[in-house]
């Protein structure tokens, strides 16, 4: 799935040298969007996670947001009961929840994680088990930028089945869920070999929506030393 890990490991090395950046970026955006505390907050969050990545129609947007909010009083109960035990145990629970929502994906249930936990400070315990939410500017970003991917990158992976379910037979993977999970582990190799969590690499989208627009602003790019595209390297 990954070839030449020691430019992607260079990249997140790249990366983790501008996270002040990047934290004040997503903490102003926050800041303004999430601005309640307790359940309250979850539901802004989670409105600014489908805003910010929906891929689909307002009308399926709204009937996730409806769905949220309707299951999350239950969810917060089960991941505050579980996360002082086993916050991985939390973390899969959360977004193994989220994700069965209708019209939710992993790119969401991620990215919404992701906000709570590293921009939010909630549930801090869950950062190393984060899983990274990929969507297509992430896996161009990897695949034709730093070539460093193999496989599609047009389109977001889905990690559910036909049936719309996680699981096939029980706790047996369907195969779209255990080829996220293997895309997971073997980019948490990586980004251990780079002395980093491997939510890092997610900034990749902040590369391709800052530096990789109509107008690339290549020189100022912060992978540009690895970027097999760039006329900068």
């Amino acid at each position: 799935m990954f070839e030449h890990p020691e430019r992607l490991i260079r990249a997140l090395q790249l990366l983790n040298a501008h996270r002040e950046a990047i934290q004040s970026f997503y903490s102003s955006i926050l800041g303004l969007q999430v601005q309640a505390d307790g359940i309250e907050k979850l539901k802004d969050a989670f409105r600014a996670s489908v805003s910010e990545r929906r891929g689909a129609s307002f009308d399926r947007g709204a009937a996730a947001v409806q769905a949220f909010d309707n299951a999350i009083y239950n969810l917060v109960q089960q991941v505050d009961e579980q996360i002082q035990n086993s916050p991985e145990t939390a973390h899969r629970l959360l977004f193994e929840s989220i994700v069965m929502l209708p019209n939710i994906d992993q790119k969401i249930a991620a990215m919404f994680i992701k906000f709570l936990v590293v921009y939010l400070d909630v549930w801090p315990s869950m950062l190393p088990y984060l899983y990274v939410p990929i969507d297509r500017v992430v896996l161009k970003i990897l695949g034709e930028r730093l070539q460093v991917y193999v496989g599609p990158w047009n389109q977001s992976p889905s990690v559910k089945n036909p049936s719309g379910n996680l699981y096939v037979r029980g706790n047996r993977m369907s195969a779209q869920y255990s080829r996220f999970i293997a895309f997971q582990n073997e980019v948490g190799q990586i980004a251990q070999q780079a002395n980093v969590h491997r939510i890092l690499v997610d900034e990749l989208w902040f590369i391709g929506n800052i530096f990789c627009k109509e107008y690339p602003l290549c020189h100022r790019c912060w992978v540009r030393e690895v970027c097999q595209t760039s006329p900068f390297n």
